[in-house]
């Protein structure tokens, strides 16, 4: 599936953090964050698009972000669970989507990401790139971006228990890290479609000696933020404004 003549939709996430919610970070996930990736994708994107931020608390948002209050369906749980239901047609309905792009708030966008939108996969998901092969667990995919046709993936939701499902994640921390990344990987296997590096997607540990030529997306992944990082860097002063 593609877009055709329609925008591309392009959602982000932000709520309140709960007390130990079991993520780590480095600073509060505000309007400054949602407001500078609508500038970013703004500046860079060669196709129409419409940005929703699904959140608790939209004050500050530039005008021209659709807004959307977020559900509660694991937020007691702390960490990404919550973020699942966005698999399942029901959300799908509720965001008026039938397909879209879910991305973190921590990266940043360094040039035209259309092409890595415009695969025709039922689904797609960021990898996780681990820096060394051999002590990495098998986590395969990585949360921070994925692409889907509303409720391809409908089981990696209705597969999830909220009390027992966390405990089994916890019990494979040699397989899989994260939190909703990790219950992906358990329920989806290993054989879905992704992005990497050769697409132009990277992680800051990765091009901390210098911006690769064809990165579209940088995403800062445990206690890394552009917002810490961006006076070392002048790739991340000049992109993330």
């Amino acid at each position: 599936m593609n877009w055709g003549d329609k925008p591309i939709e392009i959602v982000c996430l932000k709520w309140e953090r709960p007390p130990r919610c079991g993520l780590p970070a480095v600073c509060n996930y505000g309007s400054k964050h949602v407001n500078i990736m609508y500038r970013s994708l703004l500046r860079k994107m060669s196709k129409p698009f419409r940005f929703t931020c699904i959140s608790d608390d939209f004050d500050g948002l530039d005008t021209g972000i659709r807004r959307l209050p977020i559900w509660d369906r694991a937020l007691a749980l702390g960490r990404c669970y919550n973020r699942m239901y966005c698999f399942t047609q029901e959300c799908a309905d509720y965001m008026r989507v039938e397909r879209f792009v879910s991305i973190d708030l921590d990266c940043v966008i360094v040039s035209d990401p259309v092409p890595l939108f415009e695969r025709t996969e039922p689904f797609v998901m960021n990898s996780y790139n681990g820096l060394n092969p051999d002590r990495d667990p098998d986590q395969f995919y990585n949360g921070s971006m994925f692409m889907m046709e509303a409720g391809c993936r409908e089981q990696v939701w209705t597969s999830f228990d909220k009390e027992y499902s966390p405990k089994i994640i916890e019990r494979k921390p040699k397989l899989c890290i994260g939190s909703d990344q990790a219950w992906i990987r358990l329920v989806l296997g290993k054989n879905e479609a992704r992005w990497s590096n050769y697409d132009g997607v990277y992680e800051y540990r990765q091009v901390r000696g210098g911006l690769p030529e064809n990165a579209k997306i940088v995403f800062f992944s445990g206690k890394r933020d552009p917002s810490t990082l961006q006076h070392t860097h002048q790739w991340i002063r000049e992109n993330w404004q």
